[in-house]
């Protein structure tokens, strides 16, 4: 025989839903560190590369319907989220180093602001990548998640 569980008959679904709220807070923690480092980008493009806004903001609105996608459990929006994020930060890369390469700009204020838009960036990547939570909130349900 064994002995009665002395767990709450609803442990498990609160459990659950401890960690997929926790997942959902991390997941709006990414959005903000990404919401800051676009401004700074758009900061940097509306002053210094006007070109460079179009792909912003297209790349803000897909983080955003990205993200929506992750709180709805879809797990290769995770994937492409990362790979947006990157790529912007591989783009705004581009721009530091064509700035670094123009003795006028190299310690203009501009480059604090791209810097700190890749920076953020890499920062919000970072933690989608590395997050458990994160990553157990993309995990389809009935599979262990």
């Amino acid at each position: 025989m064994s002995a009665p569980s002395s767990a709450p008959p609803h442990s498990h679904h609160r459990r659950h839903s401890s960690r997929k709220t926790q997942a959902r807070w991390q997941l709006l923690g990414v959005l903000v560190v990404a919401a800051a480092a676009y401004g700074l980008l758009f900061s940097f493009a509306f002053n210094r590369w006007q070109p460079f806004i179009g792909g912003l903001f297209g790349a803000s609105a897909t983080t955003l319907l990205l993200a929506g996608m992750v709180w709805n459990r879809q797990n290769w929006a995770r994937y492409v989220l990362i790979t947006v994020l990157l790529g912007v930060a591989g783009a705004a890369g581009l721009c530091l180093v064509t700035l670094l390469g123009i003795p006028e700009e190299a310690h203009g204020p501009h480059i604090p602001m791209v810097s700190g838009g890749i920076f953020g960036l890499m920062i919000a990547a970072g933690w989608l990548m590395f997050s458990s939570r994160i990553s157990y909130l993309t995990t389809p349900s009935g599979s262990g998640g």
